[in-house]
């Protein structure tokens, strides 16, 4: 994971956290490249298949809010890249936020392999 310092000196940041420099992570908070490294090389904790594409999904430790303090009222974040090659953020307040877009991702993905059959 890339700590906060080298996403500052990689990337042009915005007074309000949301990375400004053209490109993939553009208008994503600061703490996404530092993420997006991992899920783009398949390390994360979890995969969510959903109908767009793979979704990573990384579980919060204390680290990484002492890292990015903005990360705290979160357990998870989800990461994505669009057909485009920008990246996505969701972030999950809670296991159940989790579990619920875990679900309702999975329902989709059935709902169209059902009308499919």
């Amino acid at each position: 994971m890339l700590s906060r310092k080298q996403v500052c000196s990689a990337y042009s940041v915005s007074p309000r956290g949301s990375i400004k420099s053209p490109g993939k992570f553009e208008g994503c908070p600061l703490y996404v490249p530092a993420f997006w490294d991992d899920v783009g090389a398949g390390y994360s904790d979890e995969t969510i298949e959903t109908l767009t594409g793979p979704v990573g999904i990384i579980f919060l430790t204390e680290d990484d809010r002492g890292e990015f303090p903005e990360l705290g009222p979160y357990v998870a974040l989800g990461l994505w890249k669009e057909n485009d090659g920008s990246v996505h953020c969701e972030e999950f307040e809670s296991t159940v936020d989790l579990d619920d877009y875990r679900s309702q991702r999975e329902q989709e993905c059935l709902d169209v392999n059902a009308k499919g059959a």
